[in-house]
């Protein structure tokens, strides 16, 4: 298994964001640990997101858990982000406003992120035109 730069960068971001946000999950599931094993926690995650498959053994299994519990923080927010962007006219101003606010506090959100949310925007703004015209 090769472990490529994104996801080192993803493995990170997905850390960081779980530990600035320690109270929340958006989909509380009970913490299942891992046996231990010779895998850390990155090469779990590798693992995870190539097979889609929950790793049996993991050395660093709490390291583990908190990054899938990033992800999921990561996705809700992604969803509460795009559902509010078009009420901006689906302009930038808001998503500058979050992009400054995760810098002030030294936390670097990849732009994949910023892209997630102007797509799901973007189909939320059809969704609703389609609605309004009855369609």
């Amino acid at each position: 298994m090769k472990i490529k730069p994104h996801h080192r960068r993803d493995f990170s971001f997905y850390l960081q964001f779980a530990r600035r946000n320690k109270v929340f999950d958006p989909e509380p599931r009970p913490v299942q640990l891992l046996s231990k094993g010779d895998a850390n926690a990155l090469q779990c995650f590798v693992q995870h997101e190539s097979q889609k498959d929950k790793p049996k053994t993991c050395r660093q299994p709490r390291v583990f858990e908190e990054v899938q519990r990033g992800k999921r923080l990561v996705n809700f927010h992604i969803k509460q982000w795009a559902r509010d962007w078009p009420e901006a006219l689906g302009g930038t101003f808001g998503l500058e406003q979050v992009k400054d606010e995760f810098l002030a506090e030294g936390l670097y959100v990849p732009d994949w992120v910023w892209q997630a949310v102007c797509n799901q925007g973007r189909r939320g703004m059809r969704e609703r035109w389609r609605e309004m015209r009855g369609l």
